[in-house]
């Protein structure tokens, strides 16, 4: 009832490159996201995103100031802040954790 077992929630493939695992109760949900070299982000992301990078490097693109963020690093996105995201490492995974 208290513990989150990825290992048992399938992988869906949600772009060339991105596959996620979620979790929810309804109310809240946790997302697991891997990214790899193939996915591009075409559309400014306007959702917000709290979350961890758990492996690799993820960059992103905020209308030309570009980030990096490292394994242990957090991501704080604000709604309506437009966004696009890459893989510079071979794979990337970042918890994500939405309402």
């Amino acid at each position: 009832m208290h513990k989150i077992d990825f290992g048992l929630v399938e992988w869906t493939i949600i772009a060339d490159g991105a596959r996620e695992k979620v979790w929810s109760d309804g109310a809240r949900r946790v997302r697991l996201l891997e990214l790899d070299g193939r996915f591009v982000e075409r559309e400014w992301c306007l959702k917000p995103h709290v979350g961890m990078v758990l492996e690799g490097t993820l960059e992103i693109d905020f209308h030309g100031a570009i980030e990096r963020f490292a394994p242990g690093q957090g991501v704080t996105i604000p709604e309506n802040d437009g966004h696009k995201a890459r893989a510079v490492s071979a794979i990337v995974r970042i918890v994500f954790f939405e309402n």
